[in-house]
């Protein structure tokens, strides 16, 4: 009896640690977690914002200066950044112009049309960010700039694009490992939380024992 009487009052004591820490740490994981979301969809936009604002300007002088066309230089800068996995495209009005996406043959998705929503945005002078927008049959992160001339004509668009499942690998191995730190960190403190119920336990077990003897009739227990 006095065995189930101690590991009952170990438990109540432990749980009376652990669970406050296994809530806190259970809510800090979900805020963190969507945290971590949020920052890296915001980031990526971000930088596709950055690498399609680089085609409108980089193709932009060279519709000034009469000079554009499919040349080893052009296409050498729209595939610049697919070692970062991003594709680039230029588009004439709605037509992809230069693009360094494929289809699943090898072919660049050239003289093919953007999403006539899209277009309408960009066209009336808007930037265009979206996700899971498929695009030569996959999903992207997207973001649409607009080209415009010397006259404020939008006459084309730039774009950058990454794949959505390359961005949420990404998510997944950030929250996986932040999920395996807080579980590590649970544990530590789970055990030292048992540790302390150990060291709380004893003393109070005896003075236990003493108020059954009292209880008992034994007065000379001190």
């Amino acid at each position: 009896m006095k065995k189930k009487k101690g590991i009952g009052l170990l438990l109540t004591i432990f749980l009376t640690g652990f669970i406050p820490l296994l809530i806190a740490n259970s809510i800090l994981t979900i805020f963190a977690s969507r945290t971590l979301r949020e920052n890296m969809e915001e980031s990526t936009f971000s930088k596709l914002q950055s690498c399609a604002t680089s085609v409108e300007q980089y193709f932009l002088w060279d519709l000034r200066e009469e000079i554009l066309c499919k040349d080893e230089v052009s296409y050498e800068f729209i595939d610049s950044n697919k070692s970062q996995n991003v594709d680039m495209t230029f588009f004439l009005e709605d037509v992809r112009y230069l693009s360094s996406i494929t289809d699943e043959s090898g072919k660049r998705i050239e003289d093919t049309k953007a999403d006539p929503d899209i277009w309408a945005t960009v066209k009336a002078g808007n930037h265009y960010k979206a996700d899971d927008v498929l695009i030569g049959g996959k999903k992207y992160y997207v973001y649409y700039v607009p080209v415009t001339d010397d006259n404020g004509k939008v006459v084309g668009m730039g774009f950058a694009g990454e794949s959505c499942d390359i961005v949420k690998e990404a998510e997944s191995s950030l929250i996986n490992r932040m999920y395996l730190i807080c579980n590590i960190v649970l544990i530590i403190f789970g055990l030292v939380i048992l540790r302390v119920a150990l060291a709380i336990k004893r003393p109070l077990e005896k003075v236990t024992v003493v108020i059954e003897d009292i209880a008992e009739g034994n007065l000379s227990a001190k």
